[in-house]
């Protein structure tokens, strides 16, 4: 049984990569990051939180996708040397998906890329990210 999941991997310039992903079966939700270990002073070494989100998060994440598959893909406009690549991965009813772009400040990548952002927010620090 194939899963449908969306999967958020951000990757700062100078920073630890974030990797968010949402299980949008299960509603599973996990942050998975080395800075997570030093946010926490290097306990026990795990860099890997998992929790259930609430039903009304992942059907607003669903429309989210459903919307990034009616808008066209789009050549990032935009460069740098200092900030985070977005990338976003998408699996949803037997369609993969990806999309990238560094800091993103619209779009669809970014609607989902910032929902799932605040979500993670609520259970870890994760700092600027552009």
């Amino acid at each position: 049984m194939e899963v449908n999941f969306v999967r958020l991997i951000l990757e700062p310039s100078f920073e630890f990569p974030v990797t968010i992903t949402l299980n949008l079966d299960t509603n599973e939700f996990i942050v998975e990051s080395l800075s997570i270990i030093q946010s926490r002073g290097y306990e026990q070494g795990d860099s890997r939180i998992k929790v259930t989100v609430d039903e009304q998060f992942v059907i607003r994440v669903r429309e989210e996708i459903d919307a990034l598959f009616l808008e066209p893909s789009q050549v990032p406009a935009r460069f740098g040397v200092d900030g985070t690549t977005w990338r976003l991965e998408i699996q949803w009813h037997g369609h993969r998906h990806r999309r990238e772009q560094w800091c993103p400040d619209s779009g669809a990548l970014y609607d989902i890329g910032t929902l799932l952002l605040d979500k993670a927010g609520k259970y870890v620090r994760l700092g600027s990210l552009c």
